[in-house]
């Protein structure tokens, strides 16, 4: 009964018959109802399903992103991304990707994705470029940048409170991949889009000569976050409570920046808030009844002592059902399931932390319903008169999740078989030589007038093929 009114809620949600918050609040209900009657479980008892320490942590990054988002950061960060490319679109592809992963990393995607938008949005009117494009790569882009800690991406935090890991399991194990999917995703989009048309030489001008710093609108604001997001980051490395970590710089910063408290409270996505809630309570009443403990089991029955199925079974299957199913749900249920697997192969315990993150983050992006960033995008480009449509999205995600979730396949070979050798540190360097490549390539070479690597080495090559038909003996 409990798990057929989960069904019928998720396919709901899929369906977007009703506000997530209110089906999820109705499933609870009913959920309730069920509980009361056959298991005794009392309304007050509903709620110590509910993981506040999580709800802390969300309420008080989203007071975080709103003093941000006032302070001018965003569009700030978006005439500089102009001023250095010098309004190239062809370079705005590689710079816009850079400035959505870093701002992923530390802002709640779902809010990163709707500044971001909207500065792209300016900056592609006023170059008269086709908006399109970019509002697809950064709805990716932003979440494999919060997939890389777990300050801004949901399956994350979910993860690291419920899972019990900490940030340095992100930096060493994640943060690497999540760079190797930024190279990826680099080279993906600015081969799919090929070159971008040439933009109107008045308008480019225009906003070269502007001064970024005239869009800060307030300066205190400005560095008061960044100090804010800067100690978060250093509170989740020294200290284990990240809720009372959040909680503290949100107040801090509340008292430090002279803003509205009242507009901050209403700017706050309660919808969501309250979604989570109805989302614990029903995954609470899963584990409860004993479900997902069964489901764990049969899963670990089925792996045996296969620790490379059982990585490869979470990471293919994860990612798909993300891709169907809200990632969020999808990642409450799955934890209690990791837990039961680690039980099993306790050496490896990580990998399938592991799996787990790069499943649900990247499997989010299988469809455009798989991932919130994706819906807000897909959403902010019909209110822009835009429209992305649904099959040209999922196009051009599908595409790019089954390349992402290749590059994981061969990630977690390497962390299996030879990291206990060599440890994860070779792999953190090439992620980085490939990324350092690919922008110097790009980006670095087209800014600075600099000679490409690509540009030497066939010139290189040039010469040496004329120096080898020199040697050759001239025949008759």
């Amino acid at each position: 009964m409990i798990l057929t009114i989960f069904i019928i809620i998720i396919i709901s949600i899929s369906l977007e018959i009703l506000d997530k918050a209110i089906l999820v609040f109705i499933g609870s209900l009913f959920t309730y109802a069920v509980l009361y009657v056959f298991e005794g479980v009392s309304y007050a008892d509903l709620f110590k399903f509910v993981n506040f320490n999580v709800i802390s942590i969300l309420v008080g990054i989203m007071i975080i992103v709103e003093i941000v988002k006032e302070s001018g950061f965003f569009q700030f960060l978006a005439l500089k991304a102009v001023k250095i490319t010098r309004g190239n679109p062809d370079l705005l592809i590689y710079m816009i990707s850079l400035i959505t992963f870093l701002t992923g990393v530390f802002i709640l995607n779902v809010a990163s994705i709707a500044i971001l938008l909207t500065v792209t949005v300016t900056i592609t009117f006023a170059l008269k470029l086709e908006a399109r494009p970019f509002i697809i790569l950064e709805a990716i882009v932003v979440d494999m940048g919060a997939m890389s800690l777990y300050l801004a991406s949901v399956p994350n935090i979910l993860i690291s409170t419920l899972g019990g890991v900490d940030i340095i399991f992100f930096l060493v194990n994640i943060l690497p991949f999540s760079m190797l999917s930024l190279w990826f995703s680099m080279m993906y989009f600015s081969r799919h889009f090929g070159e971008m048309p040439e933009v109107d030489i008045t308008r480019k001008m225009a906003l070269i000569e502007l001064d970024e710093w005239t869009l800060i609108k307030d300066l205190k604001a400005f560095y008061a976050s960044s100090i804010a997001i800067a100690a978060i980051i250093l509170g989740f490395t020294i200290y284990p409570d990240k809720a009372f970590i959040v909680v503290l710089c949100a107040i801090g910063l509340i008292l430090v920046v002279d803003i509205d408290f009242k507009e901050i409270l209403k700017n706050i996505d309660w919808g969501t808030i309250f979604f989570f809630i109805g989302l614990f309570i029903l995954v609470g009443a899963l584990e409860h009844v004993g479900l997902l403990e069964i489901l764990g089991h049969l899963l670990s029955n089925f792996i045996g002592k296969n620790i490379l199925l059982g990585l490869l079974v979470i990471l293919w299957i994860v990612a798909f059902l993300s891709g169907i199913i809200d990632n969020i749900a999808l990642t409450l249920i799955f934890i209690p399931i990791i837990k039961t697997l680690v039980e099993v192969f306790p050496s490896n315990a990580y990998l399938f932390w592991v799996a787990l993150v790069i499943g649900t983050n990247v499997g989010g992006e299988v469809t455009p319903v798989g991932s919130p960033t994706a819906i807000i995008a897909m959403g902010f480009s019909e209110q822009y008169d835009m429209e992305i449509k649904f099959k040209e999205f999922l196009k051009i995600s599908l595409t790019w999740s089954i390349g992402s979730l290749s590059l994981a396949t061969g990630y977690l070979l390497y962390l299996l078989y030879l990291s206990p050798i060599v440890t994860v540190f070779p792999f953190y360097l090439l992620s980085i030589s490939i990324l350092g490549i690919t922008l110097y390539e790009g980006l670095i070479a087209e800014i600075k007038g600099k000679p490409k690597i690509s540009d030497i080495l066939r010139k290189l090559k040039l010469k040496l093929q004329t120096k080898d038909r020199k040697k050759q003996p001239l025949t008759a």
